[in-house]
């Protein structure tokens, strides 16, 4: 087992995903994110800036990988990020979504936002935390 399949088991996961859908994008992740990489948050989510449908975020401590999750068909890699390819990473509450966390990337192309579920105080922390191990900490605080 890789080192980067060890570490999806002691990633943060959000939404109270069941092991069926992690190992769903498992096969995906693994020809997507280095077997050196390592795992940091998996939650489901949804973008803020197009109101697609339901999505799986993967943050690595090298890449963030979001996969789009079709009722029916098979899942598809929807966007794979290096962190080298990041100019700027956010994440913070929004106005608009209560008992969300929202993730921004800028892109060389575009801004991208997504909204992470998280309804409980200790959920949040979680996130915050997840994220900081893969980006920093934020320099605005």
């Amino acid at each position: 087992m890789s080192r980067f399949e060890q570490s999806v088991m002691r990633a943060v996961v959000l939404g109270d995903l069941p092991a069926m859908k992690v190992n769903q994008h498992l096969g995906l992740w693994n020809e997507e994110v280095s077997a050196d990489d390592e795992a940091v948050l998996i939650a489901p989510c949804t973008r803020v800036d197009r109101r697609e449908g339901d999505m799986m975020l993967l943050a690595t401590k090298k890449s963030l990988v979001l996969h789009k999750v079709p009722w029916i068909r098979q899942v598809k890699p929807h966007l794979v990020l290096t962190r080298s390819s990041l100019h700027a990473v956010s994440w913070g509450p929004h106005s608009k979504y209560v008992q969300s966390v929202v993730l921004k990337l800028a892109t060389p192309d575009s801004i991208v936002e997504l909204a992470l579920p998280a309804p409980q105080p200790d959920q949040v922390r979680a996130v915050d935390q997840a994220l900081e191990a893969c980006f920093g900490e934020q320099p605005s605080r």
